[in-house]
């Protein structure tokens, strides 16, 4: 066949390299060599992996007879994995792979194809729980002593990535389930760490497990622990000379020091991340780059300082992202939502209450509280506690909109069973304690403020 020059000229625009394309691929250099060259077909599955790297169909890489026979193919050598999304996800664990990067990024593709066709929440969590435990499973396996370094990789990577998206829901045993899961994954990690070979991949993954625990360390343990976390994520992530990695624990140990009410220090160590993207701007994401500003500029407006010049770069950053539309990281909770709501933190801060709850309204429909936004069930919460506190602080209050915000953090903060928001919403309450002081209608929320 003729050299697919589509293929070729879509890499060049990227400014990717053959290697560099071949590792995003999953594939050896070899490989990506034939395909470029017209020597060989890739299977399907890495064909519309090609199509999302791209943002373009298989026709305009060159591919649209190979896509529609390869289809045929697949289809009668796959019938069930394709259908049951246990069977997709455990297939993508067991299919060795040049790099683990790419299993979760395959992970995440077959969640957001899954979610857009049917959203069925239930099948999602069953599936994800099974894929998350799998590296235990594997382990079981009789006689097997020894498994091969490249599969427990491969396993991993594919539950990590299970575990942060069950991180994102709204119910505690998911929470847990993945904060203990991560946690049993170091082990068998860390007897890579001595491996030439292994040895990064090795410390990535424990890295990222270690920023999953920041995460949910201060819904379920503390965020003294969390912090803890975190500088052990920072840590692996600069043993691994995982700079991506490096910058987002940076950034996540700002939210466990803000968490831990230590503001100074989190906008200290905030600009410290900053001048790290600063420096390796060419080498890091567009939203990671907006994440790391937009929360520098939280920290700014809490400790009393001017945001507006930081936050408007984070938007530009952002804005740079959604053009570029980078790969995605799991590990990264930098999305639309997660800007407006710390723009609406911002003006709380700066009490311009008014442009508060246009931000937060954004996010949260204020009628019936539903999500407008894509948003992890933890920020979900977040945000109305923070709905709640802004007309607290509004002149004209009004005690049943204050009310309306606060039962449904604190309702959200139970089902989560998660400390930092339980907290979050107990100081609400007692502030409203205090502005209807004697009101039977608050005295009679007080039974909803009973820990679990």
């Amino acid at each position: 066949m003729a050299e697919r020059t589509k293929l070729i000229n879509a890499r060049k625009r990227r400014h990717w390299s053959q290697t560099q394309a071949a590792d995003l691929a999953g594939v050896s250099s070899r490989a990506w060599i034939t395909w470029e060259q017209g020597h060989a077909a890739p299977h399907l599955s890495s064909i519309d992996l090609l199509c999302k790297l791209f943002e373009c169909s298989a026709e305009d890489l060159d591919f649209g007879g190979v896509e529609n026979s390869l289809a045929i193919a697949d289809s009668a050598m796959h019938p069930v994995a394709f259908v049951d999304l246990t069977m997709q996800l455990l297939t993508v664990a067991f299919v060795p792979q040049r790099r683990f990067e790419s299993v979760q990024t395959h992970i995440t593709t077959i969640l957001e194809d899954y979610d857009a066709m049917t959203g069925e929440i239930m099948n999602r969590r069953e599936a994800l729980a099974r894929l998350a435990s799998l590296p235990l499973i594997a382990s079981l396996r009789p006689g097997v002593s020894n498994p091969r370094a490249e599969d427990v990789i491969t396993q991993c990577a594919a539950s990590i990535a299970a575990c942060w998206e069950l991180s994102k829901s709204s119910y505690e045993e998911d929470l847990h389930r993945a904060f203990q899961t991560a946690s049993t994954f170091v082990p068998a990690l860390k007897a890579f760490m001595e491996s030439s070979q292994y040895h990064k991949d090795a410390a990535t993954l424990i890295g990222q497990c270690s920023l999953l625990k920041t995460v949910l360390g201060w819904h379920l343990q503390g965020v003294k622990e969390a912090a803890v976390y975190a500088r052990e994520s920072i840590a692996y992530a600069q043993e691994a000379g995982d700079i991506i990695l490096q910058v987002s624990a940076m950034d996540y140990l700002c939210w466990a020091l803000y968490y831990d009410n230590k503001t100074q220090q989190a906008e200290q160590n905030a600009a410290k991340a900053k001048r790290l993207v600063e420096k390796h701007r060419q080498e890091l994401p567009p939203i990671l780059c907006s994440g790391v500003y937009s929360t520098y500029a939280v920290m700014q407006a809490k400790n009393g300082g001017n945001a507006t010049a930081t936050f408007d770069q984070a938007g530009q950053y952002f804005a740079n992202g959604e053009q570029a539309k980078p790969l995605k990281y799991i590990y990264m909770d930098y999305t639309k939502s997660a800007l407006v709501l710390n723009d609406g933190m911002i003006h709380y801060f700066a009490d311009e209450q008014s442009q508060a709850m246009t931000a937060f309204e954004k996010i949260i429909n204020p009628s019936d509280l539903s999500a407008r936004l894509v948003l992890p069930g933890r920020t979900q919460v977040e945000t109305l506690n923070f709905m709640a506190m802004s007309t607290l602080r509004r002149k004209d209050k009004d005690m049943e909109e204050s009310l309306h915000y606060w039962k449904a953090a604190m309702q959200g903060a139970m089902t989560l069973q998660s400390e930092q928001r339980f907290n979050e919403a107990k100081l609400t309450y007692d502030i409203m304690d205090v502005v209807w002081s004697g009101d039977k209608r608050i005295k009679a929320m007080r039974e909803l403020t009973t820990h679990w």
